[in-house]
């Protein structure tokens, strides 16, 4: 099979355009876009309150979103408030912790050394006090500069999360844009889409039916399952904390719930580095509490998730990661989002033989 540079050069080209559109689009369009998606995903209760209930189109827009909007507003009013809780209460005590336990560090390494030095001064005498005293200095210095280094990254970190916030809350003006967007969207949307598709020829619109079809079907499957295991890992981690008299269970409980977003990685983020920070620091009692509440999870998660999920995306989980992480590089916080989209749209093409067609255009 000889492959037809044309083509190819081609199909490079228009990806490329489609690349760079969506990227000046998530930076200068971005409230129109969350208003189509919010469209989108409302679209089943105005159907509902239209087509069953005899509600104006307009009408029913209107009172779903005014029920979405209160709704979102009270849960992102108590999780914001607990979740800025809970980093300022990492800023003040995470750095002094930190800094104990490389201390330990040093301690145990000092301690190595200096049973390593005494073991082989008994057998040679070659090893000189000075550069005994060396090695100690070089160790100290290198142990202050990872302690200066973790305080001071950790410290950006939690920082650049507050800003952003602060940030996200003081451009509520685009809440808006993303409003007023969703009601014309939602009203009037189907109406232009339609007058768009009816444009194209029959084989099109078949291609965009089977297409519409496999991606409804895949992102339902995929976000129900992955909804359900981020809110019962939720619940868990609260219920669990709560027992455990942990302070800001809530907050924690939510930080957890966006690490289970990460595939691959996900909550053992969290858990493995919090369970190790407790043992070295002595709390020996809450880390066999939190490590039997990571277990839970675990033993939970893998009883449950291959059966929810299974193989719905068809993406292995190497390349997902692969495709979040270049949409988190583009996008920033949103690629979180936008990245399992990208993967579950890849395997619709799959499926509808989308990479096929393209293989075939490409190879003659």
């Amino acid at each position: 099979m000889a492959i037809n540079y044309v083509n190819l050069t081609k199909l490079i080209v228009l990806i490329g355009l489609i690349t760079v559109a969506v990227y000046f689009s998530f930076i200068y369009l971005f409230p129109f876009l969350v208003a189509i998606v919010i469209a989108i995903l409302i679209q089943p209760l105005v159907h509902l309150l239209n087509k069953k209930m005899r509600i104006n189109r307009r009408i029913a827009v209107l009172i779903t979103i005014l029920f979405v909007l209160f709704s979102f507003i009270t849960l992102i009013t108590f999780s914001v408030i607990e979740f800025i809780h809970l980093l300022q209460y990492l800023m003040q005590h995470l750095p002094g912790s930190i800094e104990y336990i490389l201390s330990k560090g040093e301690e145990i390494v000092t301690r190595f050394i200096d049973s390593i030095y005494h073991f082989v001064s008994q057998y040679f005498h070659s090893i000189s006090p000075e550069s005994y005293a060396m090695v100690q200095a070089m160790l100290t210095d290198m142990t202050n500069g990872l302690i200066d280094f973790s305080k001071n990254t950790l410290l950006s970190l939690l920082q650049d999360t507050v800003s952003w916030l602060t940030h996200l809350l003081s451009n509520s003006y685009y809440l808006i844009f993303i409003l007023i967007g969703t009601f014309f969207f939602s009203s009037d949307g189907p109406k232009w889409f339609n007058y768009v598709l009816n444009r194209f020829p029959d084989s099109y619109r078949q291609f965009y039916d089977r297409t519409k079809k496999e991606f409804i079907s895949l992102v339902k499957k995929y976000l129900l399952a992955q909804l359900f295991m981020i809110g019962l890992t939720g619940l868990i981690v609260y219920i669990g904390l709560t027992i455990i008299d942990m302070t800001y269970a809530f907050g924690i409980a939510l930080t957890v719930m966006l690490f289970d977003l990460v595939p691959v990685v996900g909550i053992s983020a969290i858990f493995i580095p919090w369970v190790f920070y407790l043992f070295f620091t002595g709390q020996y009692a809450l880390t066999i509490e939190i490590s039997i509440l990571y277990l839970l999870l675990v033993i939970i998660r893998n009883l449950l998730e291959p059966k929810l999920i299974g193989s719905s995306i068809g993406v292995h989980p190497l390349l997902l990661l692969i495709i979040l992480f270049v949409f988190i590089k583009l996008f920033g916080l949103i690629g979180f989002v936008l990245g399992p989209a990208a993967a579950v749209s890849l395997s619709v093409l799959k499926k509808v033989g989308t990479l096929r067609i393209i293989k075939d255009y490409i190879f003659r």
